[in-house]
């Protein structure tokens, strides 16, 4: 007959090794990562990260992918030649989100990141693409672990540029 005292050291050993499954089950769960446009009155493309688990995953930037080779796209003002591009001497690429890198992406956080469909289009003309290309996304983090978008969409770059200006000069 099993007394009081081991049965209550039982239960509490089973709770202990129950709470120690979940903590390792949640310290595995990768940090999920997606990709997509919407189509709506301003079409733009939106970069998603969430992290599944419990313990804090320390960002310090994402990355485009055209066509699977890591792209040089950053934020900011960034000049180029006006002989090749109707006289502009710069142009601006910018991302709308709600925090600055190095970000600590809390357990159970999701963080997004959009960028205008038409401004993406102009970086990458200026950046020498044309056409339909493939484009992914990524996030590295302080460690220098990689984390890749589960998809991949197709940009076709002529749909979404901007014409206006150019149009207006050849006519």
């Amino acid at each position: 007959m099993i007394d009081i005292t081991t049965l209550i050291t039982l239960i509490i050993s089973l709770i202990a090794i129950a709470f120690s499954a979940y903590n390792f089950y949640q310290s595995i769960r990768k940090m999920e990562v997606n990709l997509w446009i919407d189509e709506e009155d301003t079409p733009f493309i939106t970069i998603y990260a969430f992290n599944p688990g419990q313990h804090p995953v320390p960002l310090i930037n994402f990355k485009y992918c055209i066509n699977k080779k890591t792209s040089n796209i950053r934020e900011g003002t960034h000049e180029s030649d006006p002989a090749k591009y109707d006289g502009a001497s710069s142009y601006v690429t910018s991302f709308n989100k709600d925090f600055d890198f190095p970000y600590i992406l809390k357990g159970g956080e999701a963080i997004f990141i959009t960028h205008k469909a038409t401004n993406l289009a102009g970086t990458l003309l200026y950046k020498g693409y044309t056409g339909k290309i493939k484009l992914s996304a990524y996030f590295v983090t302080v460690q220098k672990k990689i984390y890749k978008s589960k998809s991949t969409i197709d940009f076709d770059i002529e749909k979404y540029r901007i014409k206006k200006g150019i149009e207006e000069k050849k006519s």
